[in-house]
Formats: C-alpha cells, structure tokens, sequence
C-alpha cells in the first residue's frame, strides 16, 4: 500500500511525497493528472516526490498496480 506523506501546493502544480512499508510495483497518481513521473515502483521504506501538474486545491489519490 502506497501512503502520502505529504502534499505541497506549488504554484498551479502540487508536490505529494509517498512512501511504501513493502515493495510497490507501479504506483500511479490515479485519474488523468499530467505527473512528472507516473507507473514507478517503491523500495520498502523509500520515499518519492512527484509533481502533479495543475492540481493545486484538488485531492490526490495514488494506487498501485502491485
């Protein structure tokens, strides 16, 4: 399971930084957000930021395809 640690608005875009206890293959941003960097995988304990462009004020959910 993919968790978010935080999220930072920054200008139009949003920064949100995750987090796995296990190992994550393909984590996404769910629905159709222009990201940085989407599909990745996560290394037990490992933390990622990536920028959500154009979702300043909006909620953010991740997923995992495993």
């Amino acid at each position: 399971e993919v968790a978010v640690l935080k999220t930072e608005e920054y200008g139009d875009d949003k920064l949100v930084t995750v987090s796995a206890k296990g190992f994550v293959h393909g984590a996404y941003v769910k629905d159709n957000w222009d990201c940085d960097d989407n599909y990745f995988d996560l290394l037990p304990g490992e933390e990622k930021t990536i920028c959500v462009k154009g979702a300043a004020g909006k909620e953010i959910e991740i997923g995992a395809v495993r």
